[in-house]
């Protein structure tokens, strides 16, 4: 029929994008725990140095593991820039693992 919307099934889909005030609330959250929780590790790596690859992978997986649940539905910019900070530490974000070829993450690496 003339001038209704098509049936659901038929309509596109948009992706689904969290609120902007519901995105920046959780955003900020976000920085908080990682900041303490870069100060944690670094501490850690200061009095026992790097840790082992099995110790970064642990760390990163769960890093990612948080981020993504804490804010799944991101703008395409926040997610480029959460991709690529960890990508910095050679952590794949889409595969949930080391990036393909490289060195495993270390106290360089992380901090960057």
């Amino acid at each position: 029929q003339y001038g209704q919307a098509p049936p659901p099934q038929q309509q596109q889909q948009q992706p689904y994008v969290t609120p902007a005030n519901k995105q920046a609330e959780q955003e900020i959250m976000l920085v908080r725990w990682l900041q303490q929780e870069m100060q944690r590790v670094v501490a850690l790596i200061g009095t026992n140095g790097d840790p082992t690859p099995a110790q970064a992978r642990t760390l990163l997986t769960s890093y990612c593991h948080t981020v993504t649940v804490t804010i799944p539905f991101s703008p395409p910019d926040v997610k480029g820039t959460v991709i690529s900070s960890f990508r910095a530490a050679n952590w794949d974000v889409p595969q949930r693992k080391p990036v393909a070829g490289s060195p495993p993450p270390r106290r360089t690496t992380v901090r960057a």
